[in-house]
């Protein structure tokens, strides 16, 4: 694992030890089928406190649905190169899809 990504992962570890097994589910990439673009905007979606199953859960289906199942958005680099108002389609939040974006952008 990238020892700057390893850093991050271990502050928030140690902070809110929940996060462990969210995080290692995360990189053994068994959440949203295994798709780690679903699994980038999921953990934006989820970065603003909604609630994850009444509001992120839906939405990242959606997203699922209108871009990847469609094969429009299949990597990092065509989630970063999506135009934000065809994502807000989906989901309104600009700091969530900047997010979503910067995380392609460095992966």
């Amino acid at each position: 694992m990238n020892k700057k990504l390893a850093a991050i992962l271990n502050h928030y570890i140690n902070e809110v030890p929940e996060v462990k097994d969210y995080c290692q589910r995360c990189l053994d990439t068994a959440r949203w089928d295994g798709n780690v673009v679903v699994m980038v905007v999921d953990a934006a979606f989820m970065s603003i406190g909604l609630n994850y199953f009444q509001s992120v859960v839906p939405n990242v289906d959606i997203f699922r649905n209108t871009f990847v199942h469609t094969n429009k958005i299949l990597s990092f680099a065509d989630l970063y190169r999506t135009e934000d108002p065809t994502l807000q389609k989906i989901w309104k939040n600009r700091r969530s899809w900047y997010m979503a974006k910067e995380i392609a952008l460095h992966f």
